[in-house]
C-alpha cells in the first residue's frame, strides 16, 4: 500500500480523528450546504452567508 515518506498528521475533530498514513484511519466525508458560485455565501473570504436563504 502507498505510504507517504514524510511524518503525516493526526487531528480530533470533535471526536472523530482524520489524517494519518492512507489506510491508517478511516475515510471521512464532510457535508456541507455550501457549494462553488452558490447565491447564499455573500463573501467568500470572511465566510458570510445569508443565513435565512440557507435555512
Amino acid at each position: 500500500m502507498f505510504k507517504f515518506e514524510k511524518e503525516q498528521k493526526i487531528f480530533d475533530v470533535a471526536g472523530v480523528k482524520v489524517g494519518g498514513q492512507p489506510g491508517q484511519l478511516p475515510t471521512v466525508m464532510i457535508g456541507s450546504i455550501f457549494y462553488h458560485k452558490h447565491k447564499i455565501v455573500k463573501d467568500e473570504r470572511t465566510g458570510e452567508f445569508d443565513k435565512e436563504g440557507a435555512e
